[in-house]
């Protein structure tokens, strides 16, 4: 790899600058969209605290059913999302350099469990009678499936804002683009 104002270029056209020059840079810090993301994360710590203690509540109520498998899974997927949401939202606030490849990391691990949740759904809603409770079972999973690919879709577009954005990369990684103009004010 070549060297660019002492920093290794990436091979996606990246370059290392540290934190030193890279706080310098006029993009750099929590302005432009990155503020309205830090509201979204803000609200997740609201949200995955609420949507947890629901959790919570639902798998210890007397009419939750303990032998109703997908039932418990649900929940617990339910509090396991709600504790990620709490800890990328910290870790957002942090500036945490390794915050991209992470949430990268919990989309493909939701997008799996939802998947798999959604299937395991699917099989036991074939498994009733035909008739109303089918019916209703099926419209309930078709709107549960639907919520889960916008939920999936919403975080792919914040990957993708994340990946091409020069504020975040400026922001959270010290990390400047092969040709931005800082580079060769250096020289």
């Amino acid at each position: 790899m070549r060297e660019a104002n002492g920093g290794a270029v990436i091979p996606s056209g990246w370059v290392d600058v540290g934190g030193d020059v890279a706080s310098r840079h006029p993009l750099h810090g929590m302005r432009g969209w990155l503020r309205f993301f830090s509201l979204w994360m803000a609200l997740s710590l609201i949200g995955g605290i609420v949507l947890g203690i629901g959790d919570v509540q639902m798998l210890a109520s007397p009419q939750h059913r303990l032998g109703d498998t997908r039932s418990i899974a649900d929940g617990a997927f339910g509090i396991a999302i709600s504790l990620v949401q709490l800890v990328m939202a910290v870790q957002w606030f942090r500036v945490w350099p390794r915050f991209r490849v992470a949430f990268l990391v919990v989309v493909l691990a939701m997008a799996v469990a939802s998947i798999g949740l959604d299937l395991w759904a699917w099989q036991e809603v074939q498994s009733l009678p035909a008739g109303g409770q089918r019916e209703g079972a099926e419209a309930e999973l078709a709107d549960q499936v639907a919520s889960d690919v916008l939920g999936i879709a919403v975080f792919v577009g914040f990957l993708l804002y994340m990946q091409r954005s020069r504020r975040f990369r400026v922001t959270f990684e010290d990390r400047v683009r092969s040709d931005d103009p800082l580079l060769t004010e250096a020289h």
